[in-house]
């Protein structure tokens, strides 16, 4: 999701002015992790049909475009350079607009038990995924494109549709985190490092798959990306403590929001492939997210992968529910 000022790009850019010490949104993982939260980011790689591997990396260490750039290489490929946010500047706390809904309690889950297990240790059993066909992918992102959206838009417009059945619409708005890129904005001293912010998208089930796509230029164009950045590192300049502290406060929010969205988008370099191949990937679920879902496209093929808190559901089935029915409304939109 962007502008066309504002759209990832894979290339190297200009030093940023702006810059921090330390990975404080890494930092914030650690003591997450510490907490009690699974961390990880979940990559799947599939061959012939078959999901062959699962790997899972520290969030704290890495951020996802960075994740898996390091899983290409082990591969013996060249990713290139990692995505990088075109002509994006910081901005400071007080020059940005909060939207009101973000102070308000999204739909809750109508299965979601805040008094749940929230282990550390265990990746979620309750998962899905769907690499769909290149013939598939590619009249997806033609129909982005007669739309004048993008993919990651219709992306998460048909998710919303998908799980709005089990959510509980009378307790709050259809709210998604979604990251955001900053490389090209930030400095950090490790190009690794977790160059992402977070953002509240509003989904409301009335609102069309162009209105969303406006809504979210509109917010970028905002800054407001750059709340819990900011949040984020004037917690980790106070130290240790206030980084535990502000942990804490975000695993007490269980259900806060209905899930977190990502998309690590397309991957070119990668063809050919003497195989039929493709990788899916998601970010973790937390206790205050618990719902996510990720999208990534290599070998000219979507990725699609859902995971669950275990206070959401441990059962495999029901993510795959939620996985058909994303599918249902992504070719329906």
């Amino acid at each position: 999701m962007g502008a066309s000022s504002k759209l990832t790009k894979r290339m190297a850019v200009a030093d940023p002015e702006y810059s921090e010490p330390e990975d404080w949104t890494g930092q914030l993982f650690r003591a997450m992790r510490a907490d009690g939260a699974w961390v990880d980011i979940t990559f799947g790689h599939v061959v012939d049909g078959a999901l062959t591997k699962w790997i899972c990396l520290p969030h704290e260490e890495m951020d996802g475009a960075a994740a898996f750039a390091s899983i290409l290489r082990g591969q013996g490929l060249d990713p290139g350079p990692l995505p990088s946010m075109a002509n994006e500047r910081w901005k400071k706390h007080s020059d940005i607009t909060q939207a009101p809904y973000l102070r308000t309690p999204a739909a809750q889950w109508k299965m979601f038990d805040g008094e749940g297990p929230n282990p550390a240790s265990v990746s979620p059993p309750a998962r899905a995924w769907a690499l769909l066909p290149a013939a598939d992918t590619e009249g997806l992102l033609q129909r982005a494109r007669e739309k004048g959206v993008t993919l990651n838009t219709l992306l998460l417009w048909s998710l919303s549709r998908a799980v709005a059945p089990f959510l509980n619409l009378q307790s709050g708005p259809i709210l998604w985190e979604v990251p955001i890129n900053l490389r090209g904005a930030v400095r950090l001293p490790n190009e690794a490092a977790n160059h992402v912010s977070m953002v509240a998208v509003h989904t409301p089930l009335d609102l069309s798959v162009n209105a969303l796509h406006d809504a979210f230029l509109a917010m970028l164009d905002s800054g407001l990306h750059w709340v819990i950045w900011n949040q984020n590192a004037s917690a980790g300049r106070r130290g240790p403590e206030a980084l535990r502290g502000r942990a804490k406060v975000i695993g007490r929010f269980s259900g806060f929001r209905v899930g977190v969205f990502s998309n690590l988008g397309g991957w070119r370099g990668l063809e050919p492939c003497p195989r039929d191949e493709g990788w899916v990937f998601a970010p973790p679920p937390l206790a205050s997210t618990p719902l996510a879902a990720g999208c990534l496209t290599t070998h000219r093929r979507l990725g699609l992968l859902i995971l669950a808190h275990p206070r959401l559901t441990t059962d495999p089935a029901l993510t795959g529910v939620w996985m058909d029915a994303w599918r249902r409304e992504l070719f329906s939109a």
